[in-house]
């Protein structure tokens, strides 16, 4: 581990507290705390990545790739992915088709949990984003 914070974390995500808030610096390591568990902890089931900015969404996938983790990005347009990640921007995620898809994955007993990339975007880029509150 990085650190013993993302080792606590870690921990706490392997045990589903729910409501839980990680806080770890610029290369910490948030995103094993996503991307650990999709791969070896919950086979079949799906964690709901919310990625703020597109640069992020590239990178999130990347590192997929590199890890072997199944991902798809959330579109309405195109089929619903029951993948290890499902990727979704902030602006999506608050649409009623994407909050569908989730309580449907809720109901099927496939979403293990929701995590949000850059959780301090939903404060600090509010005033030029203006759906991020609603997250």
């Amino acid at each position: 581990f990085r650190s013993a914070e993302q080792e606590e974390g870690l921990n706490r995500v392997k045990a589903r507290r729910s409501n839980l808030i990680v806080v770890l610096p610029t290369g910490g390591g948030k995103a094993l705390l996503w991307m650990l568990p999709a791969k070896t902890f919950w086979s079949g089931k799906s964690v709901i990545v919310v990625v703020p900015l597109v640069a992020l969404l590239a990178d999130c996938e990347r590192r997929c790739q590199e890890a072997g983790v199944t991902y798809g990005v959330w579109s309405k347009d195109e089929a619903r992915p029951f993948t290890s990640v499902v990727f979704v921007s902030a602006e999506e995620a608050i649409t009623g088709e994407f909050l569908g898809y989730a309580k449907h994955m809720c109901a099927l007993g496939r979403l293990m949990y929701i995590y949000i990339e850059e959780g301090h975007l939903i404060m600090a880029a509010a005033n030029y984003r203006e759906k991020l509150p609603y997250l």
